[in-house]
């Protein structure tokens, strides 16, 4: 292991950016809200401006998208809840930098980072993220497991809810992250209160425009639908979670993302809970995220010093 390495997150909301130094510790880090004005020229220049700020040099660097990637053209197909289609960011940035970085999924490159942290040679892990949406990866017999284009975790479009009541941004219906992740909380929080009646509608939006903030604030101070929407929630996640450790059966399950990490008594411990009733297999350890909310772009860089070796 020789030089620093720089990660980037391309998120749907935020851009993270932090080098390694050669034993893999965060020498630098940086975030800030992502910039979609005119991507995704805005997401490239803005990258360039972050980076640049950073007083130091790098050999390899590594790109995780929260979305949809080909890992063997290196190119960022499609990121969902950002509205930003096909798109060569790995030659832009590279003739910027003068080094092309990889490209991977961000939950791909999180497993990476969680992997590294735990030091204990664990062969089967997973790893979800709940965060604007729901992405995952895995470790199945100590190798990568990838697909061919680099996109066979997106477990966010798991189905929990055969009847379709909510429709996920890719175009589908009942997937887990229209649902559970941020982008769509409000909206099952309002289509559940519709259910209750105009009055707790109008009463739910009273305060302003809904965010996750909101309704995850109303859930927490006892309020009456509060809980109602919380169990609801809870329900969904389960089945989500359920279906993770039923299809991969890891030794380690590891959940970060910022909706799972500012919610974890209230939302992920019980959710777990639930989840137990529907394993086939026993409850695996888990554990909350090492890196927090800098997971995928440290992922991204330790990934870049040698791809090869994780397949």
């Amino acid at each position: 292991m020789s030089g620093r390495v720089l990660g980037i997150d391309i998120g749907a909301t935020n851009l993270r950016a932090c080098t390694l130094d050669e034993d893999n510790a965060v020498a630098w880090s940086d975030r800030a809200a992502l910039d979609t004005s005119d991507p995704p020229g805005s997401i490239v220049r803005q990258i360039e401006g972050m980076v640049g700020n950073h007083p130091g040099s790098f050999s390899k660097a590594g790109v995780g998208v929260a979305g949809f990637v080909s890992m063997r053209r290196n190119l960022v197909l499609r990121i969902p809840n950002a509205d930003l289609g096909e798109t060569d960011v790995a030659s832009a940035l590279g003739a910027a930098f003068g080094v092309t970085p990889v490209i991977l999924n961000d939950a791909v490159a999180a497993v990476v980072a969680e992997r590294e942290a735990l030091h204990s040679g664990v062969q089967d892990m997973a790893y979800v993220t709940l965060s604007t949406g729901i992405g995952g990866a895995a470790f199945l017999g100590g190798r990568l497991v990838a697909g061919s284009e680099g996109n066979s975790h997106e477990v966010g479009h798991i189905v929990v809810d055969y009847t379709g009541l909510m429709q996920c941004a890719c175009g589908g219906r009942g997937h887990w992250e229209s649902y559970c992740s941020g982008a769509n909380v409000p909206a099952y929080a309002a289509k559940l209160a519709s259910r209750e009646g105009g009055r707790e509608l109008e009463r739910l939006l009273s305060g302003g425009a809904l965010s996750p903030e909101r309704v995850f604030g109303l859930c927490k101070r006892g309020d009456a639908f509060g809980r109602v929407l919380m169990k609801e929630l809870c329900r969904m996640n389960a089945a989500g979670l359920a279906s993770v450790v039923n299809v991969y059966w890891p030794e380690v399950l590891v959940i970060g993302g910022s909706l799972a990490l500012n919610n974890w008594d209230e939302f992920i411990v019980p959710s777990v809970q639930a989840a137990q009733k529907m394993l086939a297999h026993p409850l695996p350890e888990f554990r909350k995220s090492f890196y927090g909310d800098m997971v995928s772009a440290v992922g991204a860089a330790i990934f870049a010093r040698s791809p090869s070796s994780y397949f």
